[in-house]
């Protein structure tokens, strides 16, 4: 019994540590908004009295006042908007001061459900720009202009400030200290970019590690900001401060406060930088704390300083989030489906704690005293006060899409219904918790991403039953010629229900990352890829395609398709050395038979002792190219696969292995082809095409009429249709790191295949983002 338990302990510390490696950014996220609810509540309980009075200021307040700060709003729209406008041509381009606002709206609002929002929703709607012909690579330069001067100009703003205040005694050493953190960011931010332009220390780690970003900061180091440009988004940015300071000070005018321009500004600043080092809920709880812990050092009491914070975050805070989710109304995507149920989520938790914090109707809560004890009614206070603070987290998660989180906000929302009735029979507050759980639900679709599914995956997947049923399959409808790895032992095989096809793949990330096309007959391919999308829907997966052909694009309605690269085809009983052209060819294969090396052709089954010479050659190939194996579209040096398979090999005078290839199955009527190629690092030169030519000489002696010679990624772009392909077409012809893409397409050429695309087919654009590294992900074994 006990070894069952240390068992059973043992395995639970293991599963929770996978866990935890795997959410560990969520956890951290999850623990900070926990750290700000708990601020919350004691704050609440702490300083009930003084709520109280807040309702009681608030509605006093000057109408003239507050339609004086909702003017000066929209004038702080604007300038976001000239600052956007002034980034841009700091990088050499124009956009209008319409398409700036609505830039600048959409991104402010979805940066308050995105973890470190105000950076990271600088990624976000760059689509109307870049149909206006501005790349991707200097949108997102001019956006990082626009992050930056935002946070210098509060540094600008901040040291006069600071030291005028000094003089009334409100500034203390925690706001320095927080004021140098923000220089030091400033100072960081510079420093790395001009890392980036001289291709320093901080270019090349990011190279290392990333090799991909090399294509966009190449492009970045290229382009030149215009200092005037430049001084302009600063001095929109230093108007924006400004105005942010005369919000408060026209809060404390509207409530009948005596307005004092150093609290102002000392509390502005402060805020600023909360909102700058918050890295959730774009600083909702941080700068309402710290907001009103300043403006109570300056002699605000209590009641009148949350006041003030409450007045100068309708105006600067909650009039343009309004304005950025009606900016989504203009157009209904899927992006809105998931946006909106987390913005009326959000409001509910507003909803919950104001509706706590304010007075209740005495007439109602005469009569629920009636029927409700007193200590019920204090509780559902507290409980409906709980419910909306954890509102307010879990719009934040809705926007990931996770199941669990939608389940939890639909449990939220029924308890605020309960609580709102039983607190003070408060039918309108009631009534929106209902509206919010209806919505909820029609958009429940949008929130499917589940916790562990991939551990759930592997257990259902990619049995030995599977991969020989696959094979089976293969067999009858195959009809290319990496159908072969579609059964390898690296995949998963989807089952579709309703037609006798499958589709390989392995699982990355959020991804389901699928094999070419689904294997069934062409009348089923439609539906098998149905089947399979609504597999990875259910399963919280979103499913791509990698390297399908151009005929198949059909198959897939609605997605999008991203040139790859092209799939080279010979045709062998054309194929002639004689001409010209083949001069280069002949001299090799010359210069190889000259010095006594030979082919020779190893049907299956194939001796240990020749497999042993081939793993020699391979792993010194290995080693010699800095290589490692990689599998997916292509195989790797499995012992067992190749003893079944036919080996040509190259062989010297001592009949020692300097190179070989094997045969694979192909599945396309009348091809053949071969997957490993490799070679000793003394095989004389010529090898490869010495191997090669021997290949089509056995491949054309055994009936083959054509002979798949393997993709060639990122060529063939002649036109590129949008920024990716652009981005493709550019690191293929300039970048060192993808100089290999050319040779292997200049091998191939030199045999005049007809070359044939292959897609990436996918669903959304922002999905272009993870792809990548997700594709690096399955290509290891």
């Amino acid at each position: 019994m006990m070894y069952f338990i240390k068992r059973s302990l043992a395995s639970f510390r293991q599963m929770g540590g996978a866990y935890v490696r795997g959410n560990r950014k969520l956890i951290w996220q999850t623990v900070f908004a926990v750290f700000f609810i708990a601020v919350g509540i004691w704050f609440v309980r702490h300083e009930q009295t003084e709520l109280n009075q807040v309702r009681q200021i608030l509605v006093t307040s000057s109408w003239q006042w507050l339609a004086t700060g909702v003017l000066l709003t929209a004038i702080y729209i604007a300038l976001q908007g000239l600052m956007y406008v002034a980034s841009f041509a700091a990088v050499g381009n124009r956009i209008s001061i319409g398409d700036a606002v609505t830039l600048f709206l959409k991104r402010n609002f979805i940066s308050v459900f995105l973890p470190a929002g105000g950076i990271s929703s600088l990624v976000f709607f760059t689509g109307n720009i870049e149909a206006k012909g501005i790349s991707k690579t200097q949108i997102h330069l001019a956006s990082s202009i626009y992050a930056f001067v935002g946070i210098l100009s509060a540094v600008l703003v901040a040291i006069p400030a600071f030291l005028f205040a000094l003089v009334n005694g409100g500034v203390g050493s925690g706001e320095w200290l927080a004021l140098a953190g923000v220089a030091g960011i400033i100072a960081a931010g510079y420093l790395c970019y001009r890392s980036v332009v001289s291709k320093g220390y901080f270019y090349q780690k990011i190279i290392q590690y990333r090799p991909s970003a090399e294509v966009y900061l190449d492009d970045l180091s290229t382009n030149r900001i215009d200092r005037t440009d430049f001084a302009l988004t600063v001095m929109y940015s230093v108007f924006i401060e400004l105005v942010g300071i005369a919000h408060l000070y026209i809060a404390m005018i509207a409530l009948h406060l005596e307005p004092s321009l150093a609290a102002a500004i000392v509390s502005y600043i402060v805020a600023i930088i909360f909102l700058i080092i918050s890295p959730f809920l774009r600083g909702i709880g941080a700068i309402e704390v710290s907001m009103t812990f300043i403006l109570m050092r300056f002699g605000y009491n209590d009641a009148a300083a949350i006041s003030i914070t409450f007045f100068y975050r309708f105006l600067e805070f909650w009039l343009p989030l309004f304005a950025g989710a009606m900016s989504f109304l203009l157009k209904v995507n899927k992006l809105l489906m998931r946006v909106f149920p987390a913005l009326l989520l959000l409001l509910l938790g507003v909803v919950n704690i104001v509706s706590v914090v304010t007075p209740a109707i005495g007439e109602r809560l005469h009569f629920l005293k009636e029927f409700l004890p007193t200590g019920v009614i204090t509780a559902s206070n507290i409980f409906v006060l709980v419910t909306g603070l954890f509102l307010l987290v879990t719009a934040a998660f809705m926007l990931k899409g996770l199941r669990v989180a939608w389940y939890f906000a639909l449990v939220l929302c029924l308890l605020s219904i309960v609580g709102h009735l039983t607190k003070a029979i408060d039918y309108e507050e009631s009534s929106f918790a209902l509206l919010v759980a209806v919505i909820l639900f029609v958009s429940r679709k949008e929130y499917y991403i589940r916790n562990g599914r991939k551990r759930g995956l592997k257990k259902m997947m990619g049995t030995k039953e599977d991969l020989e049923w696959a094979k089976i399959q293969i067999s009858k409808y195959g009809n290319s010629g990496i159908d072969y790895f579609k059964a390898y032992p690296d995949k998963m095989i989807f089952r579709a229900p309703n037609a006798n096809g499958f589709v390989a793949f392995r699982v990355s990330g959020d991804f389901a990352v699928a094999l070419g096309s689904p294997v069934t007959d062409s009348v089923s391919l439609k539906s098998c890829a149905e089947s399979f999308d609504k597999y990875c829907f259910k399963n919280g997966l979103r499913s791509i395609y990698f390297r399908v052909p151009e005929d198949h694009l059909d198959a897939f309605p609605g997605k999008k398709k991203l040139f790859l690269g092209q799939e080279g085809i010979m045709d062998l009983t054309t194929f002639s050395l004689d001409g010209g052209a083949r001069k280069s060819i002949r001299n090799a294969l010359k210069k190889v038979t000259d010095k006594g090396y030979h082919s020779r052709i190893y049907t299956a089954p194939v001796s240990d002792e020749l497999l042993g010479k081939l793993k020699a050659v391979s792993d010194e190939w290995l080693a010699d190219t800095k290589r490692s194996e990689i599998v997916f579209s292509q195989g790797m040096f499995l012992w067992d696969e190749l003893k079944q398979q036919t080996i040509i090999t190259v062989e010297s005078p001592d009949d020692d292995v300097v190179a070989f290839l094997n045969i694979i199955p192909d599945f396309a009527k009348g091809e053949g082809t071969y997957d490993l190629i490799r070679k000793t690092k003394d095989a004389p030169n010529g090898t490869i095409d010495f191997i090669t030519v021997e290949m089509f000489h056995f491949l054309k002696k055994e009936g083959y009429s054509t002979v798949n010679l393997g993709f060639a990624p990122l060529s063939g772009i002649a036109d590129p249709r949008n920024f990716p392909e652009h981005s493709m077409k550019f690191a293929y012809e300039k970048i060192r790191a993808f100089s290999h893409y050319q040779g292997l397409r200049a091998f191939k050429e030199k045999f005049s295949p007809v070359w044939h695309n292959r897609y990436l087919v996918y669903d959304q654009d922002y999905d272009l983002f993870k792809v990548p590294g997700e594709l690096t992900n399955v290509i290891k074994p």
